[in-house]
């Protein structure tokens, strides 16, 4: 059974509560109780470098030998100090990095991802799938990628996504 079994949404208040293992190599910004604004959009956009993270995103779904699509939550990380993309931006699923925003997407999105954060004094959520993984022809399973949800044009505010470590 994957983290991800532990999400619980309240359709009502549009808040989302998930729990982590306790460290998992987040920053330490992570460490406590994170909430985040929600936004929307109908614009699907592959996550790049999930290939480094196949180990976290399989932890999130469980180890399954079947095809997985699951629905879910992500934070968008602007990541100041990356010393290969300046505009860098991280994906987290859970507490866990699972892949980063294209390097274009990026260039595209950041200022209105660290406005957003900025002017809500929360970090920027958006809807997720996680998706693949099954029996490929040579019997190996296949790796599992993310597509974040969102508008390209403009950041719109649905609601909020609250994160909490389980300690």
């Amino acid at each position: 059974m994957g983290i991800l079994t532990s999400l619980r949404h309240k359709p009502t208040t549009r808040e989302f509560t998930a729990t982590w293992p306790h460290g998992a190599g987040r920053p330490t910004w992570m460490a406590h109780e994170q909430h985040a604004k929600m936004y929307a959009g109908d614009t699907d956009l592959s996550v790049v470098g999930e290939s480094g993270f196949q180990e976290n995103l399989w932890a999130l779904v469980g180890r399954t030998s079947e095809r997985v699509h699951i629905e879910t939550m992500a934070l968008l990380v602007p990541e100041t100090d990356n010393p290969h993309d300046e505009n860098a931006i991280a994906v987290w699923i859970c507490g866990l990095q699972v892949g980063y925003l294209s390097e274009h997407a990026a260039h595209i999105l950041r200022h209105d991802i660290v406005g957003a954060a900025e002017l809500t004094g929360r970090a920027v959520a958006v809807a997720a799938t996680i998706a693949g993984g099954g029996m490929r022809r040579d019997d190996l399973i296949g790796d599992l990628e993310v597509f974040l949800h969102l508008d390209t044009v403009k950041l719109e505010v649905v609601g909020t996504f609250g994160v909490s470590p389980a300690l």
